[in-house]
């Protein structure tokens, strides 16, 4: 969702998603410097907080009808679940045809 849009604040590179599954099937994404520029001592962001602070610097200072901010975060948020699920149903995919094999 952030690709391309957000640079790191350190070395001014363009951060990207790293993602993460725990063994409960948990799925997490975390934001990285892409370290184009060389090392970086940037750590992992979880992209949880970054839409916090987005909820907080940005939608919250735009002056929308609440109702409507209501519907764009859950429209946010949904997107990112259906990503998710894809993302895992993607991943899955080869492995079980692998497992009948």
């Amino acid at each position: 969702m952030f690709r391309g849009l957000i640079r790191c604040a350190i070395c001014g590179c363009i951060i990207s998603p790293e993602h993460h599954t725990k063994k409960s099937g948990k799925h997490y994404v975390y934001l990285k410097c892409g370290k184009g520029k060389g090392p970086c001592s940037q750590p992992l962001v979880n992209e949880n907080v970054i839409l916090n602070q987005l909820d907080m610097e940005v939608f919250d200072r735009i002056r929308i009808p609440e109702n409507t901010l209501d519907k764009l975060k859950k429209n946010v948020r949904d997107y990112l679940k259906q990503r998710s699920e894809l993302d895992d149903s993607t991943k899955r995919k080869p492995k079980s045809t692998l497992d009948r094999e």
